[in-house]
């Protein structure tokens, strides 16, 4: 009778540890719901503020700068012109350096 008693206390014991175990990933499962939403919203943000400085990086806050800008040097804003200049490469190597620090 002692070792039914014995099986029956181990057994309550064992019921408890597994509600504790499921009450503590159960409220982590929250948390890990709870976290990933913050992380998207903060994503979402983000993604916003970098699309917005992509747009203020390619234009001009206000657009009689960019008129104006656009008057001083045209050429800098046409496209046919940018398309057919060819971009002069200097390649990084000691040579290139060398001129430079000596001066």
């Amino acid at each position: 009778q002692s070792t039914s008693y014995e099986h029956s206390l181990e057994i309550e014991t064992l019921k408890h540890s597994l509600f504790e175990h499921l009450k503590e990933k159960e409220s982590l499962t929250q948390k890990i719901t709870l976290l990933k939403n913050e992380f998207q919203k903060e994503e979402s943000r983000n993604i916003d503020r970098e699309l917005a400085l992509e747009k203020q990086a390619l234009g001009f806050q206000n657009p009689g700068y960019l008129k104006k800008a656009q008057q001083l040097k045209p050429k800098l804003y046409d496209g046919c012109v940018i398309e057919k200049s060819d971009a002069i490469v200097i390649p990084d190597t000691k040579e290139t350096l060398i001129p430079l620090m000596l001066a």
